[in-house]
């Protein structure tokens, strides 16, 4: 989990400074969902890159103490991450998709 945290964090990280030098969105509202997606990226790079450190340091006395562990990490991590668009409705998916500055995305 340690290996997998620390990789989690290095990704996240790099996707952040990817999207940092991306131009935002030519939509209304463009820039906040932009600055609103890299700061979830920066984010989970922070809550992964201390989980990674919190299991290596972690001396467990049983898999429940090291599941414990990783549950709060989890849970964290579902505090700060991105907001998806799982929920919104198909036709907004796909008037989302002809939108040129997005025709790339869940590709």
């Amino acid at each position: 989990m340690v290996t997998a945290y620390t990789s989690l964090s290095t990704s996240a990280a790099q996707l952040a400074a990817d999207l940092q030098v991306t131009p935002p969105p030519t939509i209304a509202g463009g820039e906040e969902i932009a600055s609103t997606i890299v700061t979830g990226f920066e984010g989970l790079a922070d809550v992964y890159g201390r989980g990674a450190q919190t299991l290596a340091a972690l001396t467990p006395g049983s898999a429940a103490d090291l599941k414990t562990a990783i549950d709060a990490v989890e849970k964290e991590a579902n505090g700060v991450s991105p907001e998806s668009s799982q929920d919104l409705d198909p036709a907004v998916e796909a008037a989302v998709q002809q939108l040129p500055e997005c025709a790339n995305l869940g590709s």
